[in-house]
């Protein structure tokens, strides 16, 4: 693992530890990108349904935003998903309002699915990955 990624995933987890979250659900999601994060539980069935939409449609992984950025790498500039159709279920299921009532909605797959660093998939599937 790259001295990047080493870094990011200490201070996800610091995060995690001492931040709670914030309900920003107003009837319907704001578009705020602040549930975007980097590290996500994924499925073999997420990957196997966003792997093909990334190559297929050329979308490329945002420039890293600072020293550790820990967004996700698929959100825009504008706080829109690039991979929106194709999305992972748990970004399909998620809201913050749930969330903070501790009312996470199950996702398919949640079962099997990992906590995944995007960045380092994204990468791999567009041929950015000089760290290997």
């Amino acid at each position: 693992m790259s001295d990047d990624r080493a870094v990011a995933r200490a201070a996800h987890a610091a995060l995690c530890a001492t931040h709670g979250v914030m309900d920003l659900y107003e009837g319907d999601c704001r578009g705020c990108g602040e549930c975007c994060s980097r590290f996500v539980p994924v499925s073999v069935f997420d990957l196997r349904r966003l792997e093909p939409y990334v190559r297929k449609n050329g979308v490329r992984p945002h420039e890293p935003r600072g020293e550790v950025d820990l967004t996700c790498p698929w959100l825009t500039d504008g706080k829109e998903c690039a991979v929106y159709a194709a999305r992972p279920e748990v970004c399909r299921a998620y809201r913050c309002d749930l969330h903070k009532r501790g009312e996470i909605r199950p996702f398919f797959g949640a079962s099997s699915a990992k906590v995944a660093d995007m960045r380092e998939i994204a990468e791999g599937w567009c041929g950015n990955d000089d760290e290997g």
